[in-house]
C-alpha cells in the first residue's frame, strides 16, 4: 500500500508526465556435464537438487524478461521475472525486481520495492550471462552468500571528480530466499552500503552489509540443525525412548546453540575491481563472510583474465573458498563411558577450481561460451558447489570417504546467451 502512495505521489507532482512501457529480456540455454559417480554439481544455493554425471539442461538454462514503465519524468517502475531449476524442481518464474524509482536530480535515484542485493560486482546482472565474460561468476565467491534480493529501500547517488566518476549505494531491508524441502532463509535487518569508483578502463569497488538470519522450516519454524541431524538417533529424542542429549552428552546444549540458525549474524564484506581496454579483460574479487552458526564464517577469491581477438576471447580462471571451520567432540558422561564421542563441524566447503574457456560472438547479444573447470574439494572437505552438505555427525562421513578423496572433477558446459 505504501509503494502505492508513494507512486501516486510523483504521478501528482510530474510537471510534464510522459507514458512509455519498454521490454527487454536475456536468457541462457546452458548445457551442463561433470564426471563424478559421487556428488551432484549445482550453480545455485536455491536448486532443488544438483545435476548428476549426465548432460543437462537444468543447472545453467535461465530466461529473464523485463518491463519499465516511464510513470513521469521523475517516476518509473521496473519488474522483471526470472525462471531458472529452482527449490521446487521446476522452472516456475520468480519475481526478480519490483521497485519504484524516483530521480530526485540527475545524480540522485531513490528506489523502494525489490532489487538485487548490490553485494558483489556481478551482483546485478548475474543472471545475465551474456554480460559474464566466463560461462557464470565464479561459484567459490557468489556461491559463499545464500543471497540475491532486498525488498526494501535503497538511494543511488552518483557524482564524478574530474576524470573519475564514482557511485554511493546505502541500502536497507529484509528477504526470504527459498531453498528445497520447504526450508527458507530469511535475512533480517539488512543495512549496507554499496561504492565504486572508475576510472577510464578502470573500475574499483567495496561493499559492506550486515544482517541477521535464519534457517526455518516449512511451518516457519527455526530449524535446529544439530538437534535434527543428531539428537533423536544419539541421545534418544523426537519420541524414541531415552535421556536428554545433555545428560549423555555434556555440553551439548552449548553447542547446540552455536550451531543453531536463528537470529545469527550474517555479515559480508566484499572487494572487487575490473580492468577492460577493448582487447583484455581481467576481474578478481576477493570476499569475506562473518557468520555464527552452521555457517560458519569463510572468506573466497577469483581472478580471471580474456584475450579478446576477432570474435574470439579465450580465458582462464583461479578461484579458492575456505571455511573457518570449527571442529566440536562432545564425549560421553562417566555413566554413559559406552557411548562413542560424538564430533561435529559447522560449514566444511572448502574448494578450489581451475577454469578455462572460449567464447564467440555470433552477432548482437548473441553468443556462444565453452568451458571446462576443474573443482578440487580441500582434504578433509566436500566442496561448496556439491549437495553433500555440510554438517557430518561423525568423521569420516557415513560414505566413509570425503569427497576430497575422489580427486579434481570436471566440470563441462556448453552455452548460449542472449539478450534482447
Amino acid at each position: 500500500m505504501w509503494l502505492l502512495v508513494l507512486a501516486l505521489h510523483g504521478l501528482a507532482h510530474a510537471d510534464e508526465p510522459t507514458t512509455a512501457w519498454k521490454f527487454s529480456g536475456f536468457g541462457t540455454l546452458g548445457l551442463t556435464q561433470h564426471n563424478s559417480d559421487h556428488a551432484s554439481y549445482r550453480s545455485n544455493a536455491q536448486q532443488a537438487n544438483g545435476i548428476a554425471n549426465e548432460w543437462s539442461l537444468k543447472n545453467d538454462t535461465v530466461l529473464g524478461v523485463q518491463t519499465r514503465y516511464q510513470a513521469s519524468d521523475t517516476v518509473d517502475f521496473t519488474l522483471q521475472l526470472l525462471s531458472r531449476h529452482g527449490p521446487r524442481n521446476n522452472f516456475d518464474p520468480q519475481v526478480d525486481w519490483a521497485y519504484m524509482a524516483w530521480h530526485v536530480t540527475p545524480s540522485l535515484n531513490l528506489r523502494a520495492g525489490r532489487f538485487i542485493a548490490p553485494v558483489l560486482m556481478a551482483s546485478d546482472y548475474r543472471n545475465v550471462n551474456y554480460s559474464n565474460p566466463w560461462i557464470r561468476p565464479p561459484l567459490e565467491v557468489y556461491g559463499l552468500l545464500t543471497l540475491n534480493n532486498v525488498d526494501g529501500i535503497d538511494a543511488i547517488y552518483r557524482g564524478s571528480l574530474g576524470k573519475l566518476t564514482y557511485a554511493l549505494q546505502p541500502f536497507l531491508g529484509q528477504f526470504k530466499l527459498p531453498l528445497g524441502a520447504g526450508r527458507s532463509i530469511h535475512y533480517h535487518r539488512m543495512r549496507g552500503i554499496n561504492s565504486s569508483l572508475q576510472a577510464e578502463d578502470w573500475m574499483f569497488r567495496l561493499a559492506y552489509m550486515k544482517s541477521d538470519h535464519s534457517l526455518v522450516d516449512e511451518f516457519g519454524i527455526p530449524y535446529r540443525v544439530l538437534r535434527s541431524q543428531i539428537a533423536a538417533p544419539a541421545c534418544g529424542l523426537a519420541g524414541r525412548p531415552g535421556p536428554g542429549c545433555e545428560t549423555v552428552y555434556p555440553g551439548y546444549a552449548a553447542v547446540a546453540q552455536a550451531l543453531d540458525v536463528e537470529h545469527k549474524r550474517s555479515n559480508v564484506l566484499a572487494v572487487g575491481g575490473s580492468y577492460d581496454d577493448g582487447d583484455w579483460v581481467v576481474q578478481g574479487e576477493f570476499v569475506r563472510r562473518m557468520a555464527g552458526s552452521v555457517v560458519a564464517s569463510g572468506q573466497s577469491w577469483y581472478v580471471g583474465a580474456g584475450r579478446r581477438i576477432g570474435e574470439w576471447m579465450p580465458y582462464a580462471v583461479l578461484a579458492r573458498h575456505w571455511a573457518d571451520t570449527q571442529q566440536y567432540v562432545l564425549k560421553p558422561a562417566a555413566a554413559y563411558a559406552g557411548r562413542p564421542d560424538r564430533v561435529v563441524r559447522n560449514s566444511s566447503t572448502d574448494q578450489s577450481s581451475i577454469s578455462i574457456g572460449l567464447r564467440r560472438e555470433l552477432g548482437r547479444n548473441l553468443a556462444i561460451k565453452g568451458q571446462i573447470d576443474w573443482l578440487k574439494p580441500e582434504p578433509g572437505r566436500y566442496g561448496g558447489t556439491f549437495g553433500n552438505g555440510n554438517l557430518f555427525p561423525n568423521v569420516p562421513p557415513p560414505t566413509g570417504k570425503f569427497l576430497s578423496e575422489y580427486g579434481a572433477i570436471r566440470v563441462m558446459t556448453v552455452s548460449l546467451d542472449f539478450m534482447f
